[in-house]
Parts: C-alpha cells; sequence; structure tokens
C-alpha cells in the first residue's frame, strides 16, 4: 500500500510538472496570438493545485510509516 501510494503521488508530481511545463511554454511564446491565455493560466493554477495534492499524499504516507513504526517498536 505505502509503496504505491508513493508511486503514485510521484506520477503525479511528474504529470502536473509536465502540464506546468507546456503552459508555462505557452505563455512565454504564444504562436496562435494569445488565444489560449485563459487556458494556459488555468493550466498553471492546476498543475499548482495537482503538486500540492500529491505533497499532501506524500507527507501523509510518510507520517503513517512513522506510526506504524512506532506502534512496531
Amino acid at each position: 500500500m505505502t509503496v504505491s501510494a508513493i508511486d503514485s503521488a510521484l506520477r503525479g508530481i511528474g504529470r502536473s510538472h509536465e502540464r506546468l511545463n507546456r503552459a508555462a511554454s505557452s505563455i512565454a511564446n504564444p504562436e496562435s496570438g494569445g488565444e489560449h491565455l485563459v487556458e494556459d493560466v488555468v493550466d498553471l493554477k492546476l498543475a499548482e493545485r495537482e503538486q500540492q495534492a500529491n505533497l499532501t499524499v506524500l507527507k501523509r504516507v510518510m507520517e503513517m510509516d512513522e506510526h506504524v513504526l512506532d506502534i512496531l517498536a
């Protein structure tokens, strides 16, 4: 369970990082005259929220592991 949760969170961090890079690149190099600016800004915010959610999962898994170790000690 713990390993799969960590793996899932790390993959989620990678996906949100890719989303952030695509949106930032599109904003920095507007090829279509900026007509997708709103979508790109929304993608930036979504990437931020995804990062926060996945980091929270990692933190909770680490806390859970600490509690299990305390119980077993």
